[in-house]
This record gives C-alpha cells, sequence and structure tokens, in this order.
C-alpha cells in the first residue's frame, strides 16, 4: 500500500509472505460467510462515498 503523508512524502507498508497455512492461522474464518450480502454491503459503502466525494 501506497499512502501520501504529506507534501512530497509517501509511506509503504508491504505485507509479509505467508503460506496458504500461515494465512489460514493468522486470519481464521469463523461461522459462514454471505458472499451475496457482502457484496451489497460493499456496493452500498462505494455508492455512499461516491456520493460524498463526486468527481469535478
Amino acid at each position: 500500500m501506497i499512502q501520501a503523508t504529506g507534501p512530497g512524502s509517501l509511506q509503504f507498508s508491504v505485507l509479509p509472505r505467508l503460506s496458504l497455512v500461515q494465512v489460514l492461522e493468522r486470519y481464521r474464518i469463523e461461522g459462514e460467510v454471505d458472499m451475496a450480502v457482502l457484496r451489497r454491503e460493499a456496493e452500498e459503502d462505494v455508492a455512499a462515498d461516491a456520493l460524498r466525494h463526486p468527481n469535478p
């Protein structure tokens, strides 16, 4: 990830390389995942953000 932190200043964040086993151990998903609900919520967030910050 690259983030502007000020005039002429950037911050870089790099994720460590992990094996699939390490990822599953570190970021355990508990319960069922409803992709339709997650997609709808993400679309609502994007729409709300677009209305707050319309393109010029």
